[in-house]
């Protein structure tokens, strides 16, 4: 457009964008402000965990280096270490699948929030830019809009 076929911004224009500004900048904070607590939230049940399933693994190991400090047959004391092995290999399987299961829902959730969240912001945006629309035309403008 050139400057001439533009419509000139008037205080009441400007005023009706800067009202409409402030919620929408609130509520995009606020959008943030919750996907950052719902990550630390998620990242917290899987610290948590992993701590729980530490503590275990120490215990099992350190019951199985009883059972082989105290084992006098070699073939015994290899079976006790092939059993340490495999739970300290089937363990830590169980870490990664666990922080992956997590990891990907604390992803989906997220991804489902913003995505939520851009919605309500466009429509929110749509809603403003008719009613800035209706009260550019000379129509009355909704109480809300006017306030």
């Amino acid at each position: 457009m050139s400057e001439a076929q533009r419509k000139p911004t008037t205080s009441e224009d400007a005023a009706s964008i800067a009202r409409g500004a402030g919620p929408f900048a609130a509520q995009s904070a606020q959008a943030w402000l919750s996907y950052q607590a719902n990550l630390l939230a998620g990242l917290e049940a899987i610290a948590t965990d992993w701590i729980k399933r530490q503590r275990d693994a120490f215990d099992a190991m350190q019951r199985a280096i009883e059972q082989m400090s105290q084992c006098r047959d070699p073939l015994e004391l290899l079976k006790f270490q092939q059993e340490l092995f495999s739970n300290c290999l089937s363990r830590a399987i169980s870490d990664a699948s666990a922080f992956g299961d997590r990891a990907f829902a604390i992803a989906r959730d997220a991804k489902a929030d913003i995505a939520r969240a851009g919605r309500h912001s466009m429509a929110r945006l749509d809603e403003s830019a008719e009613d800035s629309r209706k009260g550019a035309e000379g129509k009355p403008m909704p109480r809300a809009a006017a306030e």
